[in-house]
């Protein structure tokens, strides 16, 4: 998006944090408040194209709870886990340099959306670290300037408000936390430890049981629930798309060994029931420079470029429609 839109969603969206509270599988309860509108026949749930989300544990034990076989708005909001992780988001911005070093698809800017650690993991961080988290942190990528940022996901955003691409979903700090754990591992690696700016083994080794490791299957799913939820209730955009991982690659000019994990363009966008297309966002085809990477990528790979995507106009019925 251009500079001129940015500036505006960021004037217009709060920049107050915002605190989150996630849990496996919560995105499972904004999908169905999407879909669950009126009192609806759980007959009728299990038919649509979301019917992969009643496999879910937390979905059963919701589903069981509820007794009978219909389900009202209300009884969507009793959906919940009990092994609560906390964040606060925050936002940036992202761009005005070459897309191939921002990685993006088309020239301009990215909304930036920060998932940040809680205050308990931040004082624990201050009693481990001398160096303020440094060690866990890549000060090229968009992180808050003083909060400790779990991840992020950028946006690019229709002019119109009506499209939004998610151009990436990225971690550092579990990769880097796990990466000197490893490093340091033993008592015999106090000096070592020091030397890198941490009080001592033990303390980090007690940070990344407590504090990392309990992330490591959750955080993705963290990052896009959070995403895709402020782009429908703060943006108003109702169809959001992801890029399918080797197009992503391809466009955003990514290097072979600089690849983001395959998962995150390929099972995480299924989870959340986005759709594999060769439709891609009306916005970028608009744009010259977009559509002309895209015309280089399906001349070069003799394919057409392939997008997923989440459209949230689309009704029950139509939901059914699909599935039949």
């Amino acid at each position: 998006m251009d500079k001129e839109l940015l500036d505006e969603l960021m004037y217009c969206l709060s920049e107050d944090k915002t605190k989150i509270h996630y849990f496996k599988d919560k995105y499972c309860l904004f999908l169905l408040q999407q879909i669950v509108k009126e009192k609806t026949k759980v007959h009728t749930l299990k038919q649509g194209a979301m019917a992969h989300l009643f496999n879910k544990p937390v979905v059963k034990n919701w589903l069981a709870s509820c007794g009978g076989q219909q389900i009202h708005p209300w009884m969507v909001e009793q959906l919940w886990g009990l092994d609560l992780h906390h964040f606060t988001l925050t936002l940036g911005s992202w761009g005005g340099d070459s897309p191939s070093w921002q990685q993006t698809c088309r020239k301009g800017h990215n909304l930036v959306l920060q998932l940040n650690f809680s205050s308990q993991h931040d004082r624990f961080l201050d009693k481990l670290s001398t160096r303020n988290g440094d060690q866990f942190k890549c000060h090229s990528h968009p992180i808050h300037a003083q909060k400790q940022t779990l991840a992020w996901a950028r946006l690019d955003v229709s002019d119109d408000l009506s499209e939004v691409l998610i151009e990436e979903i990225q971690n550092d700090w579990l990769r880097k936390a796990l990466g000197w754990h490893d490093f340091l591992s033993g008592e015999e690696m106090q000096e070592e430890a020091e030397f890198h700016g941490f009080v001592n083994w033990q303390l980090l080794d007690r940070y990344v049981n407590r504090f990392i490791k309990p992330l490591l299957s959750v955080w993705h799913e963290a990052m896009l629930c959070t995403a895709v939820e402020f782009i429908r209730n703060e943006i108003g955009a109702k169809r959001i798309y992801m890029y399918e991982h080797q197009t992503g690659c391809a466009l955003k000019q990514i290097g072979q060994y600089s690849q983001p994990p395959k998962s995150l363009y390929t099972k995480l966008p299924k989870q959340f029931g986005f759709k594999l297309s060769e439709q891609a966002p009306d916005f970028l085809q608009q744009d010259r420079f977009a559509a002309k990477k895209m015309k280089r990528f399906e001349k070069q790979h003799k394919t057409k470029c392939q997008w997923f995507n989440l459209n949230l106009n689309t009704n029950l019925t139509e939901e059914l429609k699909h599935a039949s």
